[in-house]
Order: structure tokens, then sequence, then C-alpha cells
């Protein structure tokens, strides 16, 4: 263990409850000030850096070991992110169905007035005779 440790266990160790006290917490996330990243932006860090944005890399927990409470607000500052995307994008499909929905009225209607048109083109041609 490292040596300003106050407390070591070399081996496993079973707790029903365990807390870690931090200060911070990431509900700064739902504020109006947040900047949420764009997907393209994260897209492109992740395939910079091999990992999400704001979230300790795999080669520095080998290092250093996992902040249990670092960790957590990481976790759960990208769950809280991920809502946003989701309600995003919901917002998105909703506004898709209703112009879908809007297409297939007016592709009905148009349907109609073809089959309308069609019947007087008949009409006209039986009167024509």
């Amino acid at each position: 263990p490292a040596s300003d440790a106050l407390f070591a266990v070399n081996g496993n160790a079973y707790v029903k409850k365990l807390f870690v006290t931090l200060t911070g917490w990431p509900d700064y996330v739902f504020h109006k000030e947040y900047k949420l990243p764009g997907l393209p932006e994260v897209e492109r860090y992740i395939a910079m850096h091999q990992h999400l944005p704001g979230v300790t890399p795999a080669d520095e927990v080998v290092k250093k070991g996992l902040d249990l409470g670092a960790s957590q607000s990481e976790l759960l500052k990208k769950i809280e992110e991920l809502t946003l995307y989701l309600i995003e994008q919901n917002k998105k499909i909703k506004l898709q169905e209703d112009k879908i929905d809007q297409l297939v009225s007016v592709n009905e209607k148009l349907e109609k007035q073809q089959a309308e048109i069609d019947a007087l083109k008949e009409l006209v041609k039986k009167l024509a005779r």
C-alpha cells in the first residue's frame, strides 16, 4: 500500500456498507449553464483517447488504483449525460413521428384524390364515346 495510507488491507475485505465522503456531485449536469458535449465531439475524443472524456483511463487505474468516490462521481456524470442525450433523441423521434403521421395523412388524401381523378377520367371517356 501507499506510504500515506492510514488503513490498508492486504487481501479481501468484506463490508455491508461503505461510505465514501467527497465534495461535489455531478448534478450540475442538469443545470441550464452546463454545456453537454455533442455526440460527434464525444466520438472524436473516444477515437483519439480510447476512453470516455472525464473518465479515468485504464492505464491510470492500473498505475495508481481507483478512487471509488471519484469513480462513482464520474460514472454518475456519464449516466446523467446519457439521460440528457436520450431525452434529446426522444424529442427528435417524437418530431419525426409527427412528421411521418402528417405525411401519411397527406399521402392518403392524395391517393383518394388520385382515385377520384381516375374515376372522373373514366367518366369523361364514357361520355366521349
